[in-house]
């Protein structure tokens, strides 16, 4: 009888904890499906604007069909050429992230790198404004073992000094007179944008050559905060306290770039130069294909118009990148030649990269992660005491 009165008292409770196993997996389930339901999203609307894009810079049917004969007809050395290129961004990504990760003091692996690469570069370019290539590549680098607020700071510290890397080379060339006129209206999004990137580096800056005032800075506004009524919940308390930790221990992780030294610094701006000289390099080897232009045109005008990709609000600057290519080229490549160019440069770097990210993110972890909406980044146990006392001097 006790026997059967154990199993009678057991059988009705393991179909409950089946059926809630059930929920939980049925839960999970209908979050993924939403995950990549967003996703999808997303890819669609890359693809509609740059549809849109392509529909209205297309100068006719006849044009495309000529410059795609063209590209046919070019040298055989040309194709590798620019197979190389498109290859040399990612791999410029790929040292961008290495270089920044040792100027914080961390060593990066070349999965790690590449991780993070491809998760940015996919992201950026499906997201309007491309607000979560930085967000995924952090992630990504987390899931490799990096502290969360290195992470953090290797992925927006790379983001804050390419902008002003860009921007810097554009500000010289239209001082200088080189490369189109700009438009009227692209003055407020290119001044709205040098001037937030510039608070940004100018908080790294603080950050470095002035941790303990600004950490002091940091914890009074943890204690404010954490008397301001709208903030006494506990999950608003524990937002405020997690965002405070993470912002004084970047401050403290931040402290390595004064220790950097010349050599460090000097391959920090190598590394940004290289990247885009990269990406600008690739965009003027298509368009030469094209026409023949003088390089002292064509290259100030290529460096605008990568500047100009950085303030276009729609995913991966689609449509907007492809129905601004007379604006910019229009000039300088006759006929056709402009459309094809751009097109052409845009398959070979934005396009290339989502299609990478879609065959190469399902196959890593972290990539499934987000993907499917589970990625939920933890920290890493930070430094012992010792380490950040040596930081901080």
């Amino acid at each position: 009888m006790g026997d059967a009165g154990d199993a009678g008292a057991a059988g009705p409770e393991r179909p409950g904890r089946d059926a809630g196993g059930a929920d939980v997996a049925a839960i999970g389930r209908v979050s993924h499906r939403r995950s990549l339901l967003r996703v999808a999203l997303l890819l669609g609307l890359f693809l509609v604007c740059t549809g849109a894009g392509v529909w209205w810079a297309s100068p006719g049917w006849s044009a495309v069909t000529a410059a795609w004969a063209q590209i046919l007809q070019l040298s055989w050395w040309s194709y590798p050429v620019v197979a190389g290129l498109a290859l040399a961004v990612i791999a410029a990504e790929v040292v961008r992230y290495a270089v920044m990760a040792r100027a914080l003091g961390v060593r990066l692996g070349l999965w790690a790198a590449l991780d993070a690469t491809v998760a940015s570069n996919f992201f950026s370019w499906i997201t309007p404004g491309a607000a979560l290539g930085e967000p995924a590549a952090t992630y990504m680098l987390t899931r490799h073992g990096v502290a969360w607020d290195a992470a953090l700071l290797i992925a927006f510290g790379k983001f804050v000094i390419s902008f002003v890397v860009i921007f810097g080379l554009g500000a010289v060339f239209v001082a200088l007179g080189l490369g189109p006129p700009i438009p009227a209206w692209l003055l407020i999004p290119i001044t709205s944008a040098v001037g937030s990137t510039a608070l940004l580096l100018l908080a790294l800056l603080v950050g470095a050559f002035w941790p303990a005032r600004t950490i002091s800075w940091i914890t009074r506004c943890h204690s404010w905060l954490s008397g301001v009524w709208p903030l006494r919940g506990r999950r608003a308390r524990r937002a405020v306290t997690a965002v405070c930790e993470t912002g004084r221990d970047a401050v403290q992780r931040l402290a390595h770039f004064r220790h950097a030294g010349r050599r460090l610094w000097l391959a920090i701006l190598l590394s940004h130069v290289g990247y885009h000289t990269a990406f600008v390099g690739l965009l003027v080897v298509v368009a030469r294909g094209f026409h023949e232009v003088a390089l002292a045109q064509l290259v100030p005008t290529a460096v605008l118009y990568q500047g100009f990709l950085y303030l276009s609000p729609t995913p991966g600057s689609a449509g907007i990148g492809e129905a601004s290519a007379d604006v910019f080229f229009g000039a300088l490549l006759p006929g056709g030649a402009a459309f094809a160019t751009v097109v052409v440069f845009r398959a070979l770097s934005y396009y290339l990269h989502v299609l990478i990210g879609l065959i190469y993110l399902p196959l890593s972890s972290g990539g499934r992660d987000i993907l499917l909406g589970r990625a939920r980044a933890s920290r890493p146990a930070g430094e012992p005491d010792a380490e950040r006392a040596t930081i901080m001097s």
